[in-house]
């Protein structure tokens, strides 16, 4: 018995009674298409099992043949609270941007996805997935990432996670060298001549890095005297209580110098008049006095690198052993100079 042929658009096309071309730009949700319309070609979509398949056009972008219909779509899938955050955040906003970049080299474009959109449940975000023909899937995680997303149901897609060396549990993951920079920054800030280095971090992050700079900070702190030991600040993600519990900490060890991956207890505190030298985790750029540099720009570019590759292998689906790529990020230090003066001075 020989295999039934698969479903094309010309049959939803004819199961809906309108032109290919409807169906096209439907499946592509585009906005000239009515919500009914897209909801009838949808139907017909799962009615049929209609399977895009972009093998064809995928090969062809990777030889370099654009004549085939433009790009092709990586989902980037937001789960933030917000819908534009990786447009507004400062960090989230270069990675974003360098990652689009990447992408339109190699001949294909994100199409970012909501999973807070009203309406919005996992079975509907796979259904989206599928309807616009996406092989390639991207996980980046930047302050918010709901993990009981990921399941069997999206075997049939290429995945890559970002940043969050937890996604590794499930899917082949790029995210910085968490230990490698934290090692760059300890050593930098004992070259500044000063003991009493601290480090605050927000539980998201301690976590995201699975407690690779929690413990190469206590490395460093027990090659230093006792006395100048300081305990590690935990924060609260969000509000107001992460800045008092700051304050609490700050103002009860007086540390010389504080690393840190969040940008806005820096800024806070350097307003309060907190003085100190401010080393940046994920950041070099203002408040921070120095640091790794900003936003992960070469991680971001390096997981739509990933995601390609496996497209062009047809790997896909989570995996028993998932591959983790660490990236390396470069030190900069726009103020370390004067501080490493002031320091100097005060101790004269």
């Amino acid at each position: 018995m020989s295999p039934q042929p698969p479903i094309t658009q010309r049959d939803l096309a004819r199961a809906c009674g309108v032109h290919v071309s409807t169906v096209c730009l439907a499946l592509k949700n585009a906005p000239s298409i009515s919500l009914a319309m897209r909801r009838r070609v949808q139907a017909a979509v799962e009615e049929l099992g209609y399977r895009p398949n972009v093998a064809a056009r995928t090969l062809a972008l990777l030889r370099g043949d654009r004549r085939g219909g433009g790009s092709l779509p990586i989902a980037w899938i937001n789960q933030e609270s917000q819908r534009h955050h990786w447009r507004t955040d400062e960090e989230a906003r270069i990675q974003f941007h360098h990652a689009s970049r990447r992408a339109e080299e190699l001949g294909f474009h994100l199409e970012e996805i909501w999973t807070h959109e009203p309406g919005m449940t996992p079975l509907r975000l796979l259904q989206i997935i599928r309807a616009r023909g996406i092989e390639g899937v991207i996980f980046p995680v930047h302050r918010r990432f709901e993990f009981s997303l990921l399941g069997p149901a999206w075997n049939e897609f290429a995945l890559v996670g970002l940043n969050d060396h937890r996604l590794a549990k499930w899917i082949d993951l790029v995210c910085p060298d968490y230990y490698g920079d934290a090692d760059t920054v300890f050593r930098r800030a004992a070259r500044l001549g000063v003991g009493r280095v601290g480090l605050a971090l927000t539980a998201q992050f301690s976590a995201a890095s699975r407690e690779l700079v929690h413990s190469c900070y206590l490395r460093h702190q027990s090659e230093v005297s006792p006395a100048e030991q300081i305990p590690i600040c935990f924060l609260e993600d969000d509000g107001a209580a992460k800045h008092a519990m700051f304050a609490s900490w700050f103002q009860e060890h007086q540390p010389e110098v504080v690393v840190s991956g969040d940008a806005d207890v820096v800024r806070v505190s350097r307003n309060r008049g907190f003085e100190a030298v401010w080393i940046g985790l994920t950041a070099a750029a203002y408040p921070f006095d120095g640091g790794m540099d900003a936003a992960n720009e070469e991680t971001a570019a390096a997981a739509v690198d990933c995601v390609v590759d496996k497209v062009a292998r047809f790997e896909k689906g989570m995996r028993e052993l998932s591959r983790v790529h660490l990236t390396r990020r470069a030190w900069s230090e726009p103020r370390m100079a004067e501080c490493h003066q002031q320091t100097v001075t005060t101790a004269s």
